[in-house]
């Protein structure tokens, strides 16, 4: 995804004022809260969809609470010194075709006073199919620690973080980060990092306490027994020469035998 974009969408947010025919000040018929989309939805690396809007937030008034459907990820920045002052970014699931977006605003004056405003995606501006392009995997140990393989499938460099800690990915390549810390939760959270949207979930990890099964012994891991034909002749060998030689001793204590009874 193009930062540029994410740059349009939460920073230049007062370069829209132009293009805008938001009602001026909230009444009884005017909600204190407003928004639009900005257009075409993208694709973000992690497969879902990013829909972009743009809008305002009456003096007085600021935003409770957010909400989508589809269920969603959103990042909201509301800056109440600017003349446009709220900008949200909503992630949707892949192959979602229609979305809203629920703004739950209170007064500040007044937090009795709340409402809801629900706003819809303009129809059709939905990409086809959004592949993920980032992807974990994870290998434990029996010591609570896990190796964290990261891959991205990108065509830019990305910043994955996991549980926190920063990790540099190149395009199109994978990095392995060993050893490393199971937390109290036992959970291993991997998220990346565009340029102005952090922390968006890549994959969750638990970790168990079972260590990975060791490998039984093959076959081929066995030495044969050191026996082989010609050995097999040289032990047939001896001992046909030691029968020989026990025959031998047992044809002289005869003959001494009867030498001896003759001289008697």
């Amino acid at each position: 995804m193009s930062s540029r974009l994410f740059r349009f969408a939460l920073t230049a947010v007062a370069g829209l004022v132009a293009a805008l025919s938001l009602p001026a000040p909230a009444s009884a018929d005017v909600p204190p809260v407003r928004a639009q989309n900005d257009g075409q939805s993208v694709c973000f690396v992690t497969g879902d969809i990013v829909v972009l809007w743009h809008g305002f937030v009456e003096p007085g008034f600021s935003v409770a609470l957010t909400d989508g459907d589809p269920p969603s990820t959103i990042l909201v920045d509301a800056d109440p010194l600017a003349p446009n002052n709220l900008s949200v970014v909503q992630f949707v699931p892949n192959g979602t075709t229609a979305a809203k977006l629920n703004i739950h605003w209170v007064e500040t004056a007044n937090p009795q006073n709340t409402g809801t405003e629900t706003f819809s995606v303009t129809p059709g501006n939905f990409p086809a199919d959004c592949p993920s392009k980032v992807s974990a995997e994870f290998t434990p140990r029996c010591d609570r620690q896990a190796d964290v393989t990261l891959h991205n499938d990108s065509d830019t460099s990305l910043a994955f973080a996991i549980n926190g800690v920063s990790t540099t990915v190149a395009a199109g390549q994978s990095a392995v980060v060993e050893n490393v810390a199971v937390p109290a939760d036992s959970l291993i959270k991997v998220t990346v990092d565009d340029r102005f949207l952090k922390g968006i979930p890549v994959d969750t990890f638990t970790w168990t306490g079972a260590c990975p099964p060791s490998p039984s012994p093959s076959a081929s891991d066995v030495p044969p027994l050191a026996v082989t034909g010609s050995s097999l002749t040289g032990v047939i060998a001896v001992g046909g020469g030691l029968l020989a030689a026990g025959a031998v001793l047992v044809v002289v204590s005869m003959m001494l035998r009867r030498r001896r009874s003759t001289s008697g």
